[in-house]
């Protein structure tokens, strides 16, 4: 496959929470072979103290709509994409993107081994309705504390290309900046990821 010269290779891409970018991020693109992060706030690294204050940011400042728009301009510059991750709002995102995205490479060749998976991404629940173009595994938290997790499930189970996982952690538990980090979750899910994320 020729690649436009102003096109980037990359294999592997991370969408962030709303956190945005942060060391750990930093850290788990390395051990995922330098993959791409894509944030809410165009790489500036924000510093938020808390949750409450990464979400009352974003809420205000960006919002679902914007990010996706920024997600959407920035994937364009890059080719060869196998697996995107999303985390959180980035898995909203990454969900909203399954279901717009042209299943077909720049060549027309398929895109049937490009692949999302999704961490505890609740705010899908406000998209059911789409239905994903590509293979999606969507991991969900034990619980969330604004609405019923098992329902979202039993609605998004019977989509095709959709797989999901419930596991026993709480929303957070990729994420060392989050009261709800699992550093034993973590770990089993980096080694998850680095196996999915390793192509010849």
């Amino acid at each position: 496959m020729v690649v436009p010269l102003n096109r980037h290779i990359t294999k592997t891409v991370l969408v962030t929470d709303i956190f945005g970018v942060t060391p750990a991020l930093n850290n788990l693109s390395k051990e995922l072979g330098n993959a791409l992060i894509i944030d809410p706030y165009q790489g500036k690294l924000m510093d938020f103290i808390d949750e409450q204050s990464a979400y009352d940011y974003f809420s205000k400042h960006i919002g679902l709509d914007q990010y996706l728009k920024l997600f959407q301009a920035e994937i364009k510059e890059h080719a060869n994409i196998k697996t995107l991750i999303g985390f959180s709002v980035g898995a909203t995102i990454l969900w909203r993107y399954s279901a717009t995205v042209n299943n077909l490479n720049a060549d027309n060749t398929p895109r049937n081994n490009q692949h999302i998976i999704g961490f505890y991404g609740g705010q899908i629940r406000h998209f059911v309705d789409l239905h994903p173009q590509i293979s999606i595994e969507l991991i969900f938290p034990r619980s969330e504390p604004h609405f019923a997790i098992n329902q979202l499930i039993k609605q998004l189970s019977p989509v095709k290309n959709v797989s999901i996982i419930h596991c026993d952690y709480k929303h957070g538990f990729m994420n060392s900046h989050s009261t709800n980090y699992n550093p034993l979750a973590y770990q089993c899910y980096l080694d998850k990821l680095r196996a999915k994320c390793q192509y010849n």
